[in-house]
């Protein structure tokens, strides 16, 4: 069998000229909503904010880089507002969490989250993230399987790298905390 040249060019130039229209075409979609998708970013930021702490009022910067957020209500501080990732089985999990001026957590939120339904979203759910509302322990929350006490977290069943993961981020925030009021 004898291989003519134009019955291979014609399609593969043809191919080609499909891809490069539809790259465009995407990438023009792209710089056309990159705006709007920033926008819908920060606002789900603040309402996040706004969630985790809710006495707060305000939220001003706490440092130069931005790593937190200092809730107050008029002058006085209400609480704080840490933003942590950590690895769950999905990837990287970004929590924000609010900690009161006394030391109480006063709720987490997911600003991504990309793991198994019907088992690590789970995570999502207020009788999940609501064991997190206690007092911030020096050394951070623990993960038990089963029934949790004070300052345990109940992991989710079948979704032990998730809780693991989301634990790992409000500790990390609690890290955070303590070292803001050690410098205070």
């Amino acid at each position: 069998m004898k291989l003519n040249p134009k019955e291979i060019l014609r399609p593969a130039i043809s191919l080609f000229v499909i891809c490069l229209a539809v790259t465009a075409l995407l990438a023009g979609t792209n710089l056309l909503t990159r705006d709007q998708i920033e926008q819908q970013s920060l606002l789900a930021e603040q309402n996040a904010r706004i969630a985790v702490c809710p006495d707060g009022k305000t939220f001003e910067p706490g440092d130069d880089e931005g790593s937190y957020y200092v809730a107050k209500d008029g002058d006085s501080v209400v609480g704080y507002i840490f933003t942590t990732e950590a690895s769950g089985y999905g990837g990287k999990l970004k929590v924000m969490t609010g900690i009161s001026s006394d030391g109480t957590i006063t709720g987490i939120s997911f600003l991504s989250i990309d793991e198994t339904p019907g088992l690590g979203m789970n995570a999502q759910k207020d009788s999940y993230k609501d064991q997190y509302k206690q007092p911030v322990l020096e050394n951070g929350f623990t993960l038990v399987k089963g029934e949790a006490a004070e300052g345990e977290i109940s992991a989710m069943t079948g979704a032990t790298i998730t809780s693991t993961a989301v634990t790992d981020a409000v500790n990390a925030a609690i890290e955070q905390y303590n070292t803001i009021k050690e410098g205070a």
